[in-house]
């Protein structure tokens, strides 16, 4: 489900990305320090050309999701590498909830 959100509110031409600059993503500053604008791009790129899916971490015991690691790639060279837990993912889709 966290994932369907994700590709629901960032699966959209770039140009309509700058509705999310003012998301609050100050709870992952200890993974990324950049700015909300640069975050969603990245993310977007992910989602969109399928560099998560082999960062998808599951439970052995539960089947459930623990986290995701997402990477963005130009030309070959890695421009962007996160990895977010479940509570961060909630947390990320609750603060972009906040500005609808």
């Amino acid at each position: 489900m966290l994932l369907n959100s994700l590709f629901g509110i960032l699966i959209v031409p770039e140009e309509n990305l700058d509705i999310l600059d003012s998301v609050n993503i100050e709870f992952l500053q200890s993974k990324y320090r950049g700015d909300a604008k640069n975050f969603f791009r990245h993310m977007r790129n992910s989602l969109s050309h399928g560099h998560f899916i082999n960062g998808i971490m599951v439970d052995s015991e539960t089947k459930e999701i623990v986290s995701i690691k997402f990477k963005d790639i130009d030309n070959e060279r890695e421009t962007f590498d996160i990895t977010l837990n479940v509570n961060e993912l909630n947390e990320l889709i609750t603060h972009i909830k906040a500005i609808f």
